[in-house]
């Protein structure tokens, strides 16, 4: 029994090399492989149950609560498909353990091996993201290319632009651990994709993945200097968004700041204006049920053009408001496209809360040999990930980010410091 479950575990884990590919080619591809992987890896823990005793779950304690009340939130969301959010998302978390477990019981030489190939497909990975993400400098009619493919071959359909602009926004969650891990013995290197890919990433299409590298590589550099223990710090400033982002937006919407302050990038780019109207709307229906929220997923195809909103704003917004839902042609808003909205539209202020305590247990995360300003930057870029475009609750997003865990879980640990 334990051969065959050695045989299964490193088949769960020689899966992840494909990660490199799909980062550069298949993004969504992330929510398969993990789902592939973590069900071998959950397979070959299961085959030898002594391995059960090595999950501490009082570790987990800080982060429990809130998964428990993301669950009750079930009762009373009006989105039909929350389940599946929901179970997937405790299922990356059961496979992402699974692999922890099955790799630590490898050799210390099966990991080194393990470590360097995943490393070096994931850099391959990001060296294809940043090659193909550079189209709009050097190959701008690329996409009328892909668009005729797509067109004629219905297997090779390819939208570049989503592909492009998602790969990008991954290449910065996981560009971090990597010079943080590889800097000392190939600093040259690493500084050369760095520079490389900001300047790709500031001249593509994401506007994701600009914000993500400019948070990464500002608390990279922050906390490169900054002498004192930052996770108080991280919570604290978090916790100020998280808690305040609705009055926020409802007052960036009424005294017009995007459209008399913002700069013209902002407002064309990456549609400033509309994103006003959206986060206005979605924080006003927040606010109706401020302590347990609407419900996980209920951001979903939430309707902006209802007139409930209008019942929240001053006299002078009201017009405002009324021209947004005209132009907007009374159109359903795929999600809230903000990360903190979506927590308090979604679980209230009281699951807020629980959020900032499972973030806690994030941050005290056991990254032994882990700079801090390497996980603040990593950490950082999750965030502009996920601050002002796409939804937690994707399939992909989830599977990235439990594949990040494991990543950070495999590179630092304490025998790696005489390694580096």
């Amino acid at each position: 029994m334990a051969k065959v479950s050695g045989t299964i575990s490193r088949t769960a884990l020689y899966c992840l090399i494909l990660a490199g590919p799909i980062l550069g080619l298949a993004t969504k591809g992330f929510a398969a492989l993990l789902t592939i992987s973590g069900s071998l890896a959950l397979i070959a823990t299961l085959l030898q149950t002594e391995k059960l005793k090595k999950i501490n779950v009082q570790k987990f304690s800080l982060a429990l609560p809130f998964l428990i009340f993301a669950g009750l939130s079930l009762f009373w969301t009006p989105a039909e498909n929350g389940y599946r959010s929901y179970v997937y998302f405790i299922l990356v978390i059961i496979f992402t353990s699974s692999l922890c477990l099955v790799f630590d019981d490898l050799s210390e030489k099966e990991q080194n091996q393990f470590r360097h190939r995943l490393c070096l497909s994931l850099l391959g990975g990001i060296i294809v993201s940043v090659i193909i993400g550079s189209y709009p400098l050097f190959w701008p009619k690329l996409i009328d290319l892909t668009e005729d493919i797509s067109a004629s071959i219905s297997f090779a359909s390819f939208e570049l632009v989503r592909q492009s602009n998602r790969s990008l926004a991954l290449v910065t969650v996981f560009l971090f651990p990597l010079v943080g891990f590889y800097y000392r013995r190939t600093r040259w290197f690493f500084i050369l994709l760095f520079l490389v890919t900001i300047f790709v990433i500031a001249n593509s299409d994401s506007q994701t993945a600009f914000l993500a590298i400019l948070l990464g590589s500002f608390t990279f550099i922050f906390g490169r200097f900054y002498r004192y223990d930052g996770r108080k710090l991280i919570l604290f400033v978090t916790a100020i968004c998280l808690l305040g982002s609705p009055l926020i937006f409802l007052n960036v919407f009424e005294n017009k700041l995007v459209e008399n302050y913002a700069p013209q990038i902002i407002k064309h780019k990456a549609s400033g204006e509309y994103r006003a109207w959206i986060y206005y709307a979605y924080a006003s229906k927040a606010l109706t049920k401020p302590l347990i929220g609407h419900g996980i997923k209920s951001t979903k195809d939430f309707d902006t053009s209802n007139p409930i909103h209008h019942k929240m704003l001053r006299p002078n917004g009201v017009k405002k408001a009324e021209n947004f839902q005209l132009e907007l042609n009374n159109r359903v808003v795929a999600h809230a496209h903000n990360f903190p909205l979506q927590i308090i539209f979604e679980f209230g202020y009281l699951g807020a809360l629980l959020f900032l305590m499972a973030l806690w247990w994030l941050l005290n995360s056991n990254f032994t040999n882990c700079n801090r300003h390497v996980k603040a930057a990593t950490l950082a870029s999750v965030f502009g990930l996920l601050l002002f475009a796409y939804s937690f609750w994707q399939s992909w997003i989830v599977a990235s980010l439990g594949f990040l865990y494991f990543l950070m879980n495999i590179l630092y640990r304490p025998r790696l410091m005489t390694e580096n």
